[in-house]
């Protein structure tokens, strides 16, 4: 589109609720996917994936349109509410802001990711020791590794246990199928777990992959999660205090 949406336009097509429920979504950084199906002078179509309560995720199709001073927003969801949703709305608040960065809807910022991930591993932020779980304890360890690819990164995940001399056994080399099941999952994967498994099974196809490469918005929102755990760690995790 020539001219922009502004978050008036987009609170004059909702309700008052759902816009500001939205807005709380959009700045929790619970939108996990924008991308622009087809655009032209007036109008745009967007496809999108919202994080809802627990380990759902929404999904999102939303047409926005401009007759000279009038935007017209129809959002669909497949939510219970379906139509004109907080999520329809969490979606168009990150459209318009990345428009107004000048940045198209499908950009994240790469360097931040980065540059996060060296201070990660300056500060030992990702160290498990953060968090000391008692000995003898399963635990579910997210490796990072650089990758080949320019401004990317690889995780690996790891089923090991806590040993009562310190630090970390030699522990097993896991998939997203192992532990990202709600109906079967193991007594080591927590409630964040389950998430980042939603997360990162909705950008990669094969759930059987030891190790899958963080990229994209999705990619980005799984680091984050995983760093928070603080059993996110670099290069070794039986190396890392």
């Amino acid at each position: 589109m020539k001219e922009k949406i502004n978050r008036g336009d987009i609170r004059q097509c909702l309700d008052q609720r759902a816009y500001n429920r939205g807005k709380d979504y959009f700045e929790r950084h619970r939108v996990l996917r924008v991308s622009i199906e087809q655009e032209d002078d007036i109008s745009v179509e967007l496809s999108g994936e919202v994080k809802g309560g627990g380990a759902r995720v929404y999904q999102q199709e939303i047409f926005i349109s401009r007759a000279d001073d009038t935007v017209n927003i129809r959002g669909y969801c497949s939510c219970p509410v379906s139509f004109q949703c907080k999520h329809v709305a969490a979606i168009c608040l990150h459209y318009a802001t990345y428009l107004q960065k000048g940045k198209g809807a499908n950009t994240q910022p790469q360097d931040s990711c980065l540059s996060w991930l060296d201070s990660l591993h300056e500060t030992q932020a990702g160290s498990i020791s953060q968090a000391p779980p008692a000995a003898g304890s399963q635990l579910l360890v997210y490796q990072l590794s650089s990758t080949r690819a320019a401004g990317k990164m690889a995780v690996s995940f790891y089923a090991t246990r806590v040993l009562k001399k310190g630090g970390l056994g030699k522990g097993r080399t896991i998939s997203l199928h192992n532990f990202g099941s709600a109906y079967h999952s193991p007594t080591y994967a927590q409630p964040v777990d389950l998430e980042i498994s939603n997360i990162l099974s909705a950008a990669h196809r094969s759930s059987w992959d030891a190790s899958l490469i963080l990229d994209g918005e999705l990619g980005f929102l799984a680091l984050t999660k995983m760093i928070q755990t603080g059993r996110c760690v670099w290069q070794d995790y039986r190396n890392n205090p």
